[in-house]
């Protein structure tokens, strides 16, 4: 589930889940990241690749569409990494870009 948010891979996201994947592991190798956190992380990598402006545009929409399926199944907003940010600590640092 954390390589899919990774690669907002939605397929693969889904897999991980209905093969019982833990939503709201914390990652120990990653800074004890969730895999919502690594979603929100997802947009702002695409955000800055050096493609045209339609495949940053899709690889966005991907990175947002993973991080809302995490959401609609549950995944627990307020969890935070070893570093104590949450998710939307992560968020609100791409508006500053």
């Amino acid at each position: 589930l954390y390589e899919g948010a990774r690669h907002a891979h939605l397929s693969m996201m889904l897999h991980a889940l209905a093969l019982g994947a833990e939503k709201n592991h914390h990652h120990e190798n990653e800074q004890g990241r969730t895999p919502l956190i690594q979603a929100v992380l997802s947009v702002r990598t695409f955000v800055f690749l050096k493609e045209s402006t339609t495949d940053r545009l899709e690889q966005f929409q991907k990175s947002v569409a993973a991080a809302e399926f995490l959401l609609v199944n549950n995944a627990n907003v307020n969890l935070a990494d070893q570093q104590g940010r949450t998710a939307l600590h992560y968020a609100t640092e791409l508006t500053k870009k």
